[in-house]
């Protein structure tokens, strides 16, 4: 009975027009604030900005970030002097370009925990940056520490890598 009543009902429904259309793939609706990632074209175009950011992040540890004038020294990721004081800011450049290079090995990884761990790290690199940016740029006196342009680049580029680090590329099943 029961079965002969679902039967009658079905062919009740596809009578009218709109049952046809179910049959057929819709589209999902498309929110306010939301964006399409059309064939995955964002993913794509946010892996390459990271791989980039990376490369960019580790030559950017080569190049002049401070300039201490009471001491008259550049300093980069690689070459921090001591200070008469005893103070040693430590060459930053080494654990920046570490996880750089570990980051740049989970980008490649096609599994979901390498891209979790991406993201972890992406955020442990964007932290630390950011203390490396606090520690080299402050000083007692104004004018003692001329900011160059590496020392705003390992901001911006760590900024990028974890970006690119939230539209992870997994291949699909």
């Amino acid at each position: 009975m029961a079965e002969w009543l679902g039967t009658a009902l079905q062919k009740l429904l596809q009578r009218f027009e709109s049952a046809r259309d179910l049959k057929r793939n819709i589209a999902p609706v498309q929110l306010p604030g939301q964006f399409n990632n059309t064939n995955g074209m964002i993913t794509r175009i946010m892996h390459m900005v990271g791989l980039m950011a990376a490369a960019l992040l580790i030559a950017t540890c080569f190049i002049p970030w401070v300039h201490y004038n009471n001491i008259n020294e550049t300093f980069t990721g690689f070459h921090v002097s001591r200070f008469s004081t005893g103070n040693y800011y430590g060459r930053a450049g080494v654990v920046i370009c570490f996880f750089t290079a570990i980051i740049l090995i989970f980008m490649f990884i096609p599994k979901l925990w390498a891209k979790r761990t991406n993201l972890f790290l992406t955020a442990i690199l964007f932290a630390y940056c950011i203390r490396t940016y606090i520690i080299f740029t402050s000083a007692l006196f104004e004018g003692e520490v001329e900011k160059k342009a590496g020392i705003y680049l390992i901001i911006v580029l760590s900024f990028l890598m974890l970006a690119s680090s939230l539209f992870p590329r997994i291949k699909e099943r």
